[in-house]
């Protein structure tokens, strides 16, 4: 039986003080998109409330753009971004993964719901590089902070480019880079790769992260 919207809308200790903190003095550069005035059709929807940190996204954020924009986190709608948390799993999702987030390489954040193995409930990363799912070891409010404070120019290796900070104004929200060679191959330097703004979705589908 679906909770009514004023249940999931309680502000008896919601997430978003919290999680606007952790924004405000994240240690990657992090912008928020305005939220979508029709957020809490999504809330509900999704039967989540504002006590989580994913129910604080949709309600407060059209999404978040994170160290310079390299990594989106997903919220409501938002012209921006082009698609919600609700809109790209309905558009992209499949049985047993919840999609919150990717990055302009086409790689993609998903909480495991028994599809990708490791542990139910974990975020996994969709790595271009290995064209797998990989189990990161923590929870989605774990994991957005550690977006917000961790070493993401470790995280992402050889995957980063020179210039590419000011890359991700070229890219719609939901478009990624094709680079050839692709990644994962050591055939040349990642400065020397092609690079082709493409839809997120057709490349997604093409590393075979989504159905």
């Amino acid at each position: 039986m679906n909770r009514p919207l004023s249940t999931l809308l309680s502000t008896d200790e919601p997430a978003w003080p919290e999680l606007r903190l952790a924004i405000d003095s994240a240690k990657n550069q992090t912008t928020i998109i305005a939220p979508d005035p029709a957020a809490t059709d999504d809330l509900h929807k999704l039967q989540i409330t504002v006590h989580s940190t994913l129910g604080a996204m949709i309600i407060h954020t059209g999404g978040l753009l994170i160290d310079h924009g390299w990594v989106r986190l997903l919220g409501s709608y938002s012209a921006r971004m082009a698609r919600s948390l609700v809109r790209w799993n309905e558009d992209c999702g499949r049985r047993g993964l919840f999609l919150v987030g990717d990055d302009i390489v086409g790689g993609a954040f998903a909480i495991n719901g028994g599809a990708l193995g490791g542990t139910a409930g974990n975020v996994s990363y969709f790595s271009p590089d290995t064209m797998t799912w990989e189990d990161l070891g923590r929870g989605y409010s774990s994991f957005v902070r550690f977006l917000l404070e961790g070493d993401l120019e470790k995280f992402y290796g050889g995957s980063r480019w020179t210039g590419w900070q000011g890359d991700d104004s070229s890219l719609a929200g939901d478009q990624a880079y094709s680079i050839y060679p692709l990644l994962g191959t050591e055939e040349t330097s990642i400065d020397q790769r092609s690079r082709r703004a493409v839809p997120l979705k057709e490349l997604m589908g093409l590393f075979g992260a989504i159905s």
